[in-house]
């Protein structure tokens, strides 16, 4: 309910449409345009959903589908992402096949603040995970001009969509209006118009028939876009279901134009070879492994609130920073796709806004303000503060913490004297300062000093000096003045320093103090009261030498999420094996190992640690079928830079196991290396795998080259019917190539590829042969129906002597014209016909030609 609507502005949000137009306002990420297709999912159609799910796979995209449709991700991602190659943890958080590695502490470090909360929703410790997401949170300071500018954006883009909708109604009034008035015309035609129509479609009917069978129809056409303006203006409404024969005539003469330009021309058989590229398996969208750093989805309000299990959070525009915290804020946003207006009830000045499902409503109201309660003075003060213990906080903000009360000896302090100029003149000032008398002074500080200062209209600046004092007692200071034209403007109030050997007024709210003098049980209230991240856990290294105060320190810890390098290093100390894993697993130790190493205290995976990353490369052309010298060479350089490290990483393992010597195969098949391939293939057994659609897809593809197409056909067509389209459509080909292997002709392909197609026009391109056997002619074509034969007569001693030698089947004659020329139809299917020689050409010397589109065979 709004109180006042004159004071006000408002949005509702209410379906993902809306949720996913804001937030892409807020992030201005361009490809974020790829998946407005989220915007309507459940009104896309099956094959559609499947289409966009084969060209868009990514984390982004699983997260949506496992929370809007639990449907679609159980019948086409699940089957997919069981078979993925190196999963990640988003992988197994979808799969429900959480590991322990995932929940353990040191693993925690590295999530990103999404993770954590699907960790929180489940599989991890929920409690530990919230409370690590709010210390995250707490550390922000408050952003009041990040808040400001998303209402704004919200409210401004309700205004846009009320614009639209507006603009929208407009056009359609102003179409309306213009297809009346084209009703209104075409009816003043009346029944003249129609005979009209109807006489010219007659005279077309009798001048075709008046030029008989053989007339084209390009000739009966009038010009085709003069036809084509005429049918679009009268006929528009008679011809939804009729054929038009102009049109049609116009047709075949393009065909018939198109037919005489290529006779005679070789189908273009060349294609250039694309670049190669390299490709790795899709996680997040776009991005390598390398760049998936915790810092890319940073904490904020929003995922705190996903963590916590909020149905619909408020917080939802704060994540907007990336495509990744877009995508899945739609998945977690618990808005509808489809949600009916919002029904607003106005009263006089007051709105009553009511809606029937989850919505967020963006409002900005004019509202009283109470007076500040903030008395901290202006224009020159002067404060004292201990440099190790300067700030206290309130919730996410931090406020300074000053000293007012006593101050103890040997114990350094700061002094800071702030002049605030609050007029529109600039200020020159001399400002006066002194060290309290019994105090020395510290950092390359001064007793009295005397500095000039130059304050611009409305600004503020700081100076500070710092000192000790070396015994007790009670001392006075000399308060800080500023002067102008020696006179004095503003200065500090007086104090007087009281100074005590040891402190009488405990601050138990200072960490300085209590780590250093508190008991252990204070100190551990403490670290359970406070939030972790803000203190400085070094100082109660000390205390960590006592087993108990470890254990229950390190505890604390993690069941905050924190992972504290000195307090866990202590673990070697106490040999606390099942903690000193988790030091020694973020710890330099583990750099210094080696990529790959395994060991009761320690292991590191060269995948896990986003160190390696299976890469694949395709199209991939040797240059050479067999290798030169005694050494292989690699022409490609990411190619070998790849295989180089793979090879690394497995200097380092006692053997391969089957994921890598997987991977391995697909290397040596890269190199042409066939055998050495199967070699490897065939000492992996299914059962240690999970990558079964990769490795049924290699086993297929190897025994179609070797010939074995019984069992590359057994292998491919369990998978034709996969509904990820890309591997579907990988295995159909491989179904279609066995089939051609044992002679089915070579199938149109939708989407082909550089070699398909190479191998598509080669097995549809036209071609002849001219033999002679037994004293007969022979003629074989391919996608031929006809072929010129042309005879030359020869004096074969006059030739021989002028051309011993005759080149090029012979080409010399093209330039000749024949003494017989005659038109041959031929089957055109690879079928040897017999040529009939004319009775006057049997028994003379003779060089025989045949040609057709382009191809010439001579005898």
């Amino acid at each position: 309910v709004f109180p006042d609507l004159s004071t006000t502005r408002y949005r509702v949000i209410g379906t993902v449409g809306q949720a996913f137009d804001l937030l892409k306002t807020l992030g201005g990420d361009p490809a974020l345009s790829d998946f407005a297709f989220l915007r309507d999912w459940p009104a896309l159609d099956a094959k559609t959903r499947r289409d966009k799910y084969g060209e868009f796979a990514c984390h982004e995209l699983h997260l949506f589908l496992f929370e809007r449709d639990r449907a679609f991700f159980d019948a086409v991602v699940r089957p997919y992402l069981a078979s993925k190659k190196d999963k990640t943890f988003v992988d197994r958080w979808l799969l429900d096949e959480l590991t322990t590695e995932d929940t353990r502490l040191d693993m925690l470090q590295r999530r990103n603040a999404l993770e954590l909360a699907l960790l929180a929703r489940r599989g991890g410790d929920a409690a530990a995970v919230r409370a690590a997401l709010r210390e995250a949170w707490e550390l922000q300071p408050p952003d009041p001009e990040g808040f400001a500018r998303r209402i704004r954006v919200a409210l401004q883009a309700g205004e846009l969509d009320e614009a639209a909708s507006l603009a929208r109604d407009a056009s359609k009034e102003e179409a309306e209006k213009s297809v009346v008035t084209s009703r209104k015309a075409m009816s003043l035609r009346g029944a003249e118009g129609v005979a009209e129509r109807v006489a010219r479609a007659e005279s077309r009917e009798l001048a075709s028939e008046a030029r008989g069978p053989g007339a084209t129809a390009a000739q009966a056409a009038p010009p085709p876009a003069m036809e084509a303006e005429a049918i679009s203006m009268d006929l528009a409404e008679e011809r939804l279901n009729e054929k038009d024969s102009v049109a049609v005539g116009g047709e075949v003469m393009l065909a018939d134009m198109s037919e005489a330009l290529i006779a005679g021309d070789a189908e273009r058989l060349y294609r250039a070879l694309p670049k190669t590229k390299e490709w790795a398996e899709q996680n997040y969208y776009k991005l390598r492994v390398q760049q998936d750093v915790p810092e890319r989805v940073s904490v904020n309000a929003f995922w705190r609130d996903v963590a916590a299990g909020v149905p619909v959070s408020s917080h939802l525009p704060e994540a907007h920073r990336n495509l990744t915290e877009i995508i899945a804020a739609l998945a977690f946003c618990g808005l509808p796709f489809e949600a009916p207006a919002a029904e607003e009830k106005p009263e006089g000045a007051q709105l009553t806004l009511s809606v029937q499902a989850p919505a967020l409503l963006v409002s900005e109201q004019i509202l009283p303000a109470e007076a500040s309660a903030d008395d901290r003075p202006l224009l020159l003060s002067q404060q004292f503060f201990r440099p190790d213990d300067m700030h206290r906080f309130e919730g996410n903000e931090q406020v300074e913490k000053f000293v007012t009360g006593e101050f103890v000896r040997r114990v350094v302090y700061g002094a800071r004297v702030t002049l605030t100029n609050p007029t529109a003149s600039r200020r020159r000032l001399n400002v006066l300062l002194q060290i309290p008398l019994g105090a020395i002074p510290l950092r390359n500080g001064f007793y009295t000093d005397d500095e000039p200062v130059t304050l611009e209209p409305y600004t503020t600046r700081t100076v500070e000096y710092f000192f000790t004092f070396p015994a007790a007692g009670e001392f006075p200071q000399f308060p800080a003045h500023a002067a102008a034209d020696e006179a004095v403007i503003g200065k500090a109030d007086p104090r007087l320093f009281r100074v005590v050997d040891a402190p009488t007024e405990v601050d138990k709210t200072s960490w300085g103090w209590v780590s250093q003098n508190a008991s252990a049980d204070e100190t551990l209230a403490f670290l359970q009261e406070h939030n972790l991240r803000r203190l400085e856990l070094d100082r109660m290294a000390w205390r960590l030498k006592d087993r108990g105060f470890y254990d229950r320190a390190a505890d604390l810890l993690a069941g905050r999420g924190l992972l504290h390098d000195t307090t866990f290093s202590y673990a070697v100390f106490h040999k606390d094996i099942p903690r000193a894993r988790v030091w020694l697993s973020r710890s330099r130790a583990r750099q210094q190992v080696g990529p790959v190493f395994d060991s009761p205290l320690l292991t590191v995976r060269p995948v896990e640690d986003l160190t390696y990353e299976h890469l694949e490369y395709d199209p991939l052309v040797n240059a050479r079928a067999h290798a030169v010298g005694d050494k292989r060479k690699i022409l490609n350089s990411a190619l070998d830079g790849q295989y180089r490290a793979f090879l690394r990483n497995g200097l380092y393992r006692s053997e391969l196991d089957a994921h890598e010597r997987l991977g391995l195969t697909y290397y040596l098949l890269l190199q042409d290396r066939l055998a050495e391939a199967d070699a490897q293939l065939d000492k992996i057994r299914d059962a240690d795998l999970h990558e079964t659609l990769q490795t049924g897809y290699l086993k297929a593809w190897l025994a179609l080259r070797h010939l074995d197409l019984d069992r590359a056909l057994a292998l491919a067509e369990p998978h034709v019917d996969h509904p990820v389209p890309r591997w579907s459509d990988r295995y159909r080909a491989l179904v279609q190539a066995v089939k051609e292997a044992r002679g089915a002709e070579a199938a149109n392909l939708e989407d082909p590829t550089r070699q398909q197609d190479l191998d598509r026009l080669a097995a549809q391109a036209p071609s002849v042969e001219l033999k002679v056997e037994s004293g007969k002619l022979f003629v074989t074509a391919h996608h031929l129906k006809t072929v010129t034969l042309n005879l030359y007569p020869m004096d074969i001693e006059l030739l021989f002597s002028r051309k011993p030698f005759l080149a090029d089947g012979g080409a010399d004659f093209a330039a000749i014209k024949p003494a017989f020329r005659r038109e041959l139809a031929v089957k055109g299917e690879g079928e040897p016909e017999e040529v009939v020689l004319p009775r006057e050409y049997r028994d003379a010397n003779l060089m025989v030609e045949v040609t057709g589109k382009g191809q010439r065979a001579g005898a």
